[in-house]
């Protein structure tokens, strides 16, 4: 995922929390191996390349991550789609005859990219995985853009988040989840969120910082806003209803909106 992991657990007994650190670098690895469109020997990267006639085996694990990204799809108006402009033929069929159904579609080039969908997988699975060890205080940042939280810090009942380059702006946070999404890097430049019909970059200069229940809603939401037309950014996060967002002008960060699902 091209990025620090950042882990603090509070409580509990250290050869437990240990341990879940030692299975959480698994996951991570197992994650990176199914969804990475960059390793040429994960899943994700081989199925780019895929030809009917290969044998290709699928794991069960595949199918429920395309599961999600169906639901993602509807839910964010197409805005978020993982097969970059493939998804009104693929997710219109049946996913159990995935991949062989590849060659039946017109959309070229199939591609698929699980960018802004990775790094809240693994923080949702994270999250099953330290419950299961009854490890009920923790808090995660993947690079200080996807974080996940659980309980609270030892100094409060919360943990408290402020975004990194916007100290005004932040969040409070117990069992919740925030993602912040933008399409310029450092230089001002367009880069890595695009519209999935044109392959287009969203030119929009904002930042949208969103927080939810589930760090997976969170992290789709956050990249759906900066595709999102202005007018429909109320519609879009109805569609997840614990959902709350700031969205920022990056010129002018003291401008911004808030908004809550109803």
């Amino acid at each position: 995922m091209h990025t620090r992991l950042d882990i603090t657990l509070t409580g509990g007994n250290e050869a437990v929390l240990h341990q879940a650190i030692s299975e959480i670098r698994e996951l991570l690895v197992s994650a990176e191996m199914l969804l990475s469109c960059h390793n040429p020997d994960a899943l994700a990267a081989r199925l780019n390349h895929f030809n009917p006639t290969d044998s290709l085996s699928i794991p069960p694990e595949f199918y429920e991550v395309l599961q999600y990204a169906k639901a993602y799809y509807q839910k964010s108006g197409k805005l978020f789609d993982v097969t970059l402009g493939s998804g009104t033929f693929l997710f219109a069929e049946d996913l159990s005859r995935f991949p062989q159904n590849i060659a039946q579609h017109t959309a070229t080039p199939f591609h698929l990219d699980f960018g802004g969908f990775g790094k809240g997988y693994a923080l949702k699975k994270i999250r099953a995985l330290l419950l299961k060890k009854e490890i009920n205080n923790a808090f995660l940042s993947f690079g200080g853009t996807s974080i996940m939280c659980l309980g609270s810090s030892a100094a409060s009942n919360s943990w408290n988040y402020s975004l990194p380059q916007f100290p005004h702006i932040g969040f409070t946070l117990t069992d919740e989840s925030v993602s912040i999404s933008s399409n310029y890097n450092p230089n001002g430049e367009s880069n890595h969120i695009i519209f999935p019909d044109t392959f287009k970059p969203a030119s929009t200069n904002i930042v949208a910082a969103v927080k939810c229940k589930d760090a997976l809603d969170a992290e789709i939401l956050s990249t759906s806003l900066i595709l999102c037309e202005m007018r429909k950014f109320q519609s879009l996060l109805n569609a997840f209803p614990d959902a709350e967002a700031y969205i920022i002008d990056k010129i002018e960060p003291q401008n911004f909106l808030y908004l809550s699902a109803q």
